[in-house]
């Protein structure tokens, strides 16, 4: 009946049945779903989002729940009360075995726990809280126990300062996934304040420096009694210490893509799956159990000391406050602009000439303005990020979802050469002169992006954008804050890209110095006795332990593990010797206590040790000359040491030329070069081949197909596909020659050195080189040029030659010069099995049978060491 009659009337009517027929299938749809969810007891996923005011995420801005300043000072004095009890709490008369027995024990009972827990139907997955009453139920559950885990998932692009979508806590036996979104914020802050501020409660995370401060800005929450896992796992020295390597311990595992995963996924989602909920569940549920097996570890490891720094440091990261972030300033857009500089500076994109022209007799000041600036955009790049922090404090969005900083950059790269086009549209916009093109299709010009590509809030603020630019070209010249010629408000010096980057970097060296400068005091001046409780010598902590793991010395009551007794009379340099007479006299030096300062300028930051004998030549003395002589190692800050080393090189420079050994290792190191050179030939024709390889005629990638496979073929690796070999070869490595040219420079010196009979001389001209060029004016009580150079061992030492040890001079200068040739050979074998394991492959690609090789490397050993070298030697 409805069919029509005319192709008019065809057409209107096939669009009338499409739309009733897609209605009725989309309403059909929908209360299918429903019906399915009502079954399933489950709501269709949303996203729940929480939003702050502008005032809330204005600088300086408190929570009205928060805690007040008394109440922040009273946690901090809690806070430093536990941390000055660790060191009594873990102090050197703590029964090690016992405590980790019991840390053992109560692993195992918590394992139990969480059997016990998923007996009854296998796993049931953590509890959900989202009501004020199970948050109830939950504290009073907590409360029962003294040692809780937990984490915490936030979501930041959608947010200014971001926020908490979930807070994990669990015990043994016990999870809990409570929904943050859900539970007013006060009613979180009140349950729960009470167990996080207690400091009989422990409470173990992992990596929490953002989850404390996540903490503070949404509730108001301050941590007393934290054990951080990460820190623990650091004081092991475990090369990798995220919690997904942990958690295999426990048979959780987890790949690096399904961590991402979790990671970068939107936790704002109601409800979340199960995958997300089990997730978060185990970055909470292990916590207890891996807090107590890495305590064992460390006591056991490192000592009770060890367990006491690592608690410390957890204490340290309790006492930050929160604050909302600050508007940038110049100093941080001039940053911003100098590192996109250097990692993609664009070349200004050109406007359309229809544009330019017009602008150019719209906007004549501008032009003028322009054309006399000397801006290259790092003005209108901290235009730009002022308005950009603007508009995510309005939207409560993040910085990056208004914008990222290198949109922000080729915005302002354009600007800086069409100043005059971005005045003619700001002011179009706002008086309405004819003609302008619109702001935003002034940005996509500008950024070579089409509006589907920009952010969201920068098209809704495209107008406002531009005129912050325009603004821009009215800012004045921008200063060095605190700069050389300026005041202390930065006024005076006008910040270019070249002082930008001198501030850039400075600023990485201040991160570089505190980055590789002793983290710890490096002389902390433990006492060694002798049985009747005179003052043997002061000494490192590590050397107690040292005594006291082979119980022949017991610790001093009431010292706090820092003095030891020995069990048995010490030998002392007694006789007539010239070994004994220097040891006794260089005695003092020993019986003083030392500074953690630097020698030169008596700074106590950023300190580093440093070798008055370099190591290029200590490395090689024989150990009677640097075992345990810590009198030539002393304490310089960074500044300090850079002087040091010039000195060193000017002395270096002249035992180069006195001896006539190069520093780079001669013609002896010509074949390690040449095959420096090979790996590096290869590897280049690797990555071109990689790279460009469809772009290259076909001549040019044989030719470089053939330098590959022949580089491989010659160490014996040429059968695999070509493919498989450009792809390793990318990643080849020749060796070091600059090392091995210092090492064989070193070792040929001392050599020498050593055949004169000269290793003493040679070690005082080094500490007379040091006094006179680097001046120290702080260097420990009883240094002396002249102290003591070559020790004597005791029968428990590992260089301990005999009983024939008497200290008297003839006998100990036999001793010397016996020992200076076993040294000598010795080490020429041990040189020659490592350089042969190091470069064997590298090395047989140079020859045409592994015979010629081995020959190669005895000759090139004898012009090594100048001297006798073990023949007939087969690598193991």
């Amino acid at each position: 009946l409805l069919w029509p009659t005319d192709d008019a009337d065809a057409d209107g009517a096939t669009r009338v049945m499409a739309t009733i027929f897609f209605l009725t299938a989309g309403a059909a749809l929908v209360a299918l779903r429903k019906r399915r969810s009502e079954q399933d007891g489950r709501r269709d996923p949303v996203f729940v989002r929480r939003r702050r005011s502008a005032k809330q995420n204005a600088p300086g801005a408190q929570l009205a729940w928060g805690l007040s300043d008394a109440e922040h000072d009273d946690v901090d004095a809690s806070i430093s009360r536990l941390k000055a009890s660790r060191t009594d709490e873990w102090g050197a008369d703590v029964d090690g075995d016992l405590v980790i027995s019991s840390l053992v024990d109560a692993d195992a009972a918590m394992s139990a726990d969480n059997d016990d827990s998923t007996k009854d139907g296998g796993d049931r997955g953590p509890q959900w809280v989202d009501t004020v009453e199970g948050l109830e139920r939950m504290v009073a559950e907590l409360a029962r126990h003294k040692v809780i885990g937990v984490d915490v998932e936030q979501h930041g692009r959608h947010s200014f300062q971001g926020v908490c979508c979930t807070l994990q806590l669990s015990v043994p036996g016990h999870d809990w996934v409570v929904d943050a979104l859900a539970l007013p914020p006060p009613a979180v802050a009140r349950h729960l304040r009470p167990i996080f501020t207690n400091g009989a409660i422990i409470k173990v995370m992992h990596g929490c420096n953002n989850d404390l401060m996540w903490l503070q800005r949404d509730w108001g929450i301050r941590v007393v009694n934290l054990f951080d896992t990460s820190v623990a796992a650091r004081e092991l020295g475990r090369p990798n210490v995220s919690l997904a390597v942990l958690l295999r311990d426990f048979g959780v595992t987890m790949s690096a893509s399904e961590k991402h995963t979790f990671q970068a996924a939107d936790w704002r989602l109601r409800p979340l799956s199960d995958d997300m909920l089990r997730y978060a569940r185990d970055d909470s549920r292990y916590m207890v159990r891996l807090r107590a097996r890495l305590i064992a570890s460390v006591l056991k490891r490192n000592g009770a000391e060890a367990v006491a720094d690592v608690l410390q440091r957890c204490d340290d990261m309790c006492l930050k406050r929160y604050e909302v972030a600050a508007v940038p300033t110049v100093s941080d857009a001039l940053r911003s602009w100098v590192r996109l500089s250097r990692s993609r500076r664009p070349a200004a994109r050109h406007l359309p000439e229809s544009w330019t022209d017009t602008a150019a007799h719209a906007a004549p000041s501008a032009s003028a303005a322009a054309a006399s600036s000397h801006d290259d955009g790092s003005r209108s790049m901290a235009a730009l990020m002022k308005w950009r922090d603007h508009v995510a404090r309005t939207n409560d969005a993040s910085v990056k979802a208004v914008s990222p900083l290198d949109l922000l950059f080729d915005i302002a790269v354009a600007a800086a050469a069409h100043r005059n086009v971005f005045a003619w549209v700001a002011a179009a916009a706002t008086s309405g002169s004819p003609a302008p093109p619109a702001p935003l299709e002034l940005l996509i010009a500008a950024t070579g992006l089409n509006r589907e590509a920009l952010p969201r809030l920068l098209v809704g603020n495209a107008q406002s954008a531009v005129a912050a630019v325009s603004d821009a070209s009215k800012l004045p010249e921008l200063p060095v804050r605190g700069g050389a010629g300026g005041d202390a408000d930065g006024e005076g010096e006008r910040m270019t890209s070249a002082s930008a980057r001198e501030a850039m970097k400075a600023k990485r060296y201040e991160k570089f110095k505190e980055r590789y400068s002793v983290s710890k005091p490096v002389y902390s001046n433990c006492r060694l006795l002798r049985p009747d409780g005179t003052l043997l010598t002061f000494c490192d902590i590590n050397k107690i332990k040292w005594y006291l793991v082979r119980k022949i010395a017991t610790l001093e009551p009431g010292t706090g593990g820092r003095v030891a007794r020995l069990n048995f009379e010490p030998n002392s340099p007694d006789g007539s010797g010239e070994v004994a007479t220097a040891e006794r006299k260089s005695q003092p030096y020993y019986d003083n206590a030392k500074r953690n300062q630097c020698v030169r300028c008596g700074g106590q930051k950023h300190l580093l040790r440093y070798s008055i004998v370099p190591r290029l030549y200590r490395t090689h003395m024989p150990e009677r000359f640097k075992s345990h002589r810590s009198h030539d190692i002393v304490l310089l800050c960074m500044s300090c040491q850079n002087e040091a080393n010039k000195a060193e090189a000017q002395l270096t420079a002249e035992i180069t030329e006195e001896y006539g050994v190069p520093l780079d290792g001669g013609p002896e190191l010509d074949w390690m070069r040449e095959l420096s050179n090979n790996a590096r030939s290869a590897r280049g024709a690797a990555t071109a081949l990689m790279k460009n390889g469809d772009k290259l005629p076909d001549d040019r990638v044989e030719a470089l197909r053939d330098k590959v496979q022949r580089y491989f073929a010659g160490i014996g690796a040429g059968d695999d596909d070509i493919d498989e070999l450009i792809r390793r070869g990318v990643k080849l490595e020749g060796p070091d020659v600059s090392s091995a040219g210092r090492w064989t420079h070193g070792r040929a010196v001392i050599i020498k050195v050593a055949a004169a009979g000269e290793l003493e001389d040679f070690i005082k001209r080094w500490r007379r080189h040091f006094v006179a060029t680097v001046r120290p004016a702080h260097m420990p009580p009883q240094w002396d040029v002249d102290h003591a150079v070559v020790r004597s061992f005791g029968v428990r030492s590992k260089f301990y030659r005999g009983d024939d040890a008497a200290d008297d001079a003839a006998g100990d200068q036999d001793r010397i010069s016996q020992y200076r040739g076993v040294e000598w050979d010795a080490t020429a074998e041990k040189w020659q099995a490592s350089l042969w394991h190091k470069r064997k492959e590298r090395v047989l690609g140079q020859f045409d049978s592994e015979e010629d090789a081995a020959k190669r490397y005895d000759d090139e050993v004898l012009k090594l060491f100048g001297h006798q070298a073990v023949t007939n030697f087969e690598p193991k």
